[in-house]
This record gives structure tokens, sequence and C-alpha cells, in this order.
């Protein structure tokens, strides 16, 4: 009971959850605000296969979803060698892949 008691009033102490970024953000703005508010990167650059999928994704009205990033478990960046967290990095993004719902459009 103490445990309980001890867990709801620990919850009742947090502010609500506040999304990062506006659900209208551009995809490329919401992957900035991730990178730079998130990880503590400085810039995001796109791959040409990551360029086309944005165009896609944006045709197709998928740009008003959220974003989702995955990349190495072993640093904030996306490069294995960078131990930790580091600051002032830069992501690159090789490719985006919708996850759409049912089935997942592949780019």
């Amino acid at each position: 009971m103490e445990l309980a008691e001890a867990v709801t009033e620990a919850l009742s102490a947090t502010e609500p959850f506040k999304p990062l970024y506006p659900q209208e953000m551009p995809v490329e703005d919401k992957i900035q605000t991730v990178v730079q508010g998130i990880y503590g990167g400085r810039d995001v650059e796109y791959a040409r296969k990551a360029q086309l999928a944005l165009k896609t994704i944006k045709a197709n009205g998928w740009d008003r979803l959220p974003i989702c990033i995955a990349k190495t478990q072993y640093s904030f960046s996306d490069d294995p060698k960078l131990l930790g967290a580091p600051t002032d990095f830069t992501i690159h993004v090789s490719d985006i892949i919708p996850k759409i719902g049912r089935a997942s459009w592949s780019l």
C-alpha cells in the first residue's frame, strides 16, 4: 500500500504530457526537433533515398503522422563509435519508411 501511495504521489506531481512538436509540422522539422531537442544534435542530412521518400510521404499526405527515429543504441548520434551523449553532431538519414497501419509502404 505504501508503494502504491508513493507511485500515485509521484504521478500526480508530474506535468501532463505535452507533444514535442505540433502534428502539422513538416516532417523535416519534426526530425530536426527530435535531433536537437532529444538527442542534442545540431543538424540533419538526408541521403538521396530519404529525399525521395520525403516526396512520396508528402504526396500521400503522410507528413502529418508522428515520427519515430531508429538509430544506433550506443549513442544519441547515428555513429556507434561516438558513444554516450555527444552534442553538436549531424544525424544522417539514410531512408524514411512510412508505417501507416496494416501494410507498411516500402519505398
